[in-house]
């Protein structure tokens, strides 16, 4: 792992390194990085998890830049799989049982509530979980066919170069932290004044298969200061704090908001499904279906909530 800048279309040389705690110093064009490695508290029976803490330090360039973190993961080749904009996406083109990611040429990938990696016939995935959330590069710099202006086409020859022509990628992840060579005319000019960012990610490796579930909870237990709850221990039929009484809609966590509780399902039938929340929690309360944003969308009498087909849901019960 470790840092990389390309100021102009060119990469910056990085100086500095690792050491045996656990801590990591760089200096890479003008900025200085300090990295902490740590085991996560608290991470269940299952496998090794870990937090990289990163501290940036320094003045942007003027011109054109991107500065990334680099991960080198273990297989020779890797497939993914994360949550972006809702859904659960493998990147790479449909005809090779990827999912398109409309808009973006390249590989880039959004992850929103975690990213997953592994070998394409490999027992072992690696689960990531970006702070808020990231930008990701899979399999090397790709952003040169984004890098075109408004009405304008992106170089054919760049083009060709970053399209995905199969699912699995080079051993490669770059976190995206701070630039505007992606898009030069909206970018935040000068990171509007600031000059220190700190950034965590969370990983963790696990037996199996991907598990969109699972790493949707890492993720948002990661992420959130709030309180998460193990949805295992809450369904657990007639009587219990929490049941969901439907087929195939998982609950994938709960946690307090003030006097409020916010449950996130997800529908993993390949068609709609209609559920109700029943349990002592819910009962005379009022219940609302939201956004992921929890912005309300519509009242939920008797506790029914209608789920499109692989898709979120959150729920509000106040």
């Amino acid at each position: 792992m470790g840092p990389l800048l390309q100021v102009d279309g060119k990469e910056a040389t990085p100086r500095g390194g690792w050491k045996k705690s656990g801590l990591g110093k760089w200096r890479i064009g003008p900025f200085t990085i300090r990295a902490v490695l740590a085991e996560i508290e608290g991470e269940p029976e299952g496998g090794e998890g870990s937090e990289l803490r990163l501290t940036v330090r320094g003045t942007p360039p003027a011109k054109p830049y991107e500065l990334r973190w680099a991960f080198e993961l273990p297989p020779k080749r890797c497939v993914w799989r994360g949550e972006s904009g809702g859904g659960f996406l493998t990147p790479g083109p449909p005809e090779k049982g990827g999912d398109s990611l409309l808009g973006i040429a390249g590989s880039i990938f959004a992850a929103g509530e975690g990213l997953s990696a592994a070998a394409p016939r490999g027992r072992t995935r690696i689960d990531f979980a970006f702070d808020e959330s990231g930008m990701c590069g899979l399999g090397g710099p790709t952003t040169r066919a984004a890098k075109g202006t408004y009405h304008e086409s992106p170089d054919s020859a760049a083009l060709r170069q970053s399209v995905m022509r199969s699912t699995a990628t080079a051993p490669h992840l770059e976190w995206y932290l701070l630039a505007d060579a992606q898009n030069f005319r909206e970018a935040f000019r000068d990171q509007g004044g600031a000059r220190e960012w700190a950034f965590r990610c969370g990983m963790r490796a696990r037996k199996g298969p991907f598990d969109d579930a699972d790493l949707y909870r890492f993720a948002a237990g990661f992420n959130r200061p709030g309180e998460l709850v193990n949805p295992r221990a809450l369904d657990a039929g007639d009587g219990a704090w929490l049941n969901v009484s439907g087929k195939r809609v998982l609950i994938l966590a709960v946690r307090r908001e003030g006097r409020s509780v916010i449950v996130d399902l997800f529908n993993t039938s390949a068609r709609r499904r209609t559920v109700t929340l029943t349990s002592r929690l819910a009962s005379r309360r009022r219940i609302t279906l939201t956004d992921m944003l929890t912005r309300p969308i519509s009242s939920c009498p008797r506790g029914r909530i209608t789920i499109a087909a692989k898709a979120f849901a959150r729920v509000v019960i106040a």
